[in-house]
């Protein structure tokens, strides 16, 4: 069963969150819909600050895939940011830039496969996606 946070004043006995089907993570407020693959699992739901963490499934083999939303201040440029963003998660990973959905999203590797990162621009607050094996 799923613990979810207390509703606050204002919330309209909404959560900031549904599982709107065993594999489907809907965040309306983020408006982020996540779909997740057969063999993971949700793990961390529910997570409140200062813990960036919007979901995290984990898979097999302790494969662990994260969404995490990360504050870019005004008085930073916003791509520098992110590349450093990405760089503290995958230390000297190869990097790319490409489009998704009308965005721009700057994806990182690590040389040996086992960690990834990649992050797109909607704002001062950018979603950051990583997985480690």
């Amino acid at each position: 069963m799923l613990q979810t946070r207390k509703l606050l004043p204002g919330m309209k006995k909404r959560l900031p969150w549904r599982l709107s089907a065993p594999s489907r993570h809907q965040n309306p407020w983020l408006g982020i819909k996540i779909e997740k693959p057969a063999d993971f699992k949700f793990a961390k739901l529910d997570a409140v600050w200062p813990d960036p963490t919007v979901v995290e499934l984990e898979g097999p083999a302790d494969v662990k895939a994260t969404l995490e939303q990360c504050q870019i201040y005004p008085w930073q440029e916003a791509e520098k940011a992110v590349l450093g963003i990405l760089a503290q998660l995958v230390p000297e990973g190869r990097r790319e830039k490409a489009k998704m959905r009308g965005h721009d999203v700057f994806i990182t590797d690590s040389g040996d496969g086992l960690k990834s990162a990649a992050a797109f621009f909607r704002g001062l607050a950018d979603p950051v996606s990583r997985q480690e094996d």
